[in-house]
């Protein structure tokens, strides 16, 4: 079911990009391109997730990241930002937005955050339930700060380095990615 979800929620994302751009592509360049910034926490801060974890965290495995596409067709530029987190709030994303149309002129309206919806991310939000042992205070302010930042800066570098290109539809499978 999940899957299904994610299938439609790319489906949607991606009939919206299109919608936004079809009726210009004829007489509009469009630019892009992607960026990916690191957004690993240090060691020691408590994962969201699973409300049976006691402790925080101690070692790294996989990286974590935030990856942004920046689209624009010289009339209408869009941000799709996507994190390796459990999910977003709105404090994060409204943070997000507002520096990213301060320094990009991309409007908050047209940057979409997302989330992978990792259970071995980060803590971000006080208000999520860890279980008896975590105490609501046991959000690292300075990496939420600090995360802000850098999905920001995802932006950034992808809207600095956009160039000419095109867009196309392709159909396949790939059995051997989903199960389960």
């Amino acid at each position: 079911m999940r899957k299904e979800k994610q299938m439609q929620f790319i489906l949607v994302l991606w009939v919206i990009i299109c919608t936004c751009f079809l009726s210009t592509m004829a007489r509009a360049s469009l630019k892009g391109a992607c960026s990916k910034v690191n957004i690993t926490p240090p060691v020691g801060v408590w994962l969201s997730g699973y409300a049976s974890r006691d402790k925080p965290s101690d070692d790294i495995l996989d990286d974590l990241y935030a990856k942004s596409l920046v689209l624009g067709n010289g009339k209408n530029t869009v941000a799709i930002i996507s994190v390796d987190l459990l999910w977003i709030p709105p404090q994060i994303t409204r943070q997000v937005r507002t520096i990213v149309a301060d320094k990009t002129g991309i409007p908050g309206k047209n940057v979409l955050i997302s989330s992978t919806h990792t259970h071995f991310g980060p803590r971000i939000f006080s208000r999520m339930k860890l279980g008896p042992q975590a105490p609501d205070n046991k959000v690292d302010a300075d990496y939420v700060r600090t995360l802000v930042k850098k999905m920001a800066n995802s932006v950034f570098i992808a809207h600095k380095n956009m160039q000419d290109v095109k867009l196309g539809v392709a159909r396949g499978r790939l059995p051997e990615i989903v199960y389960n």
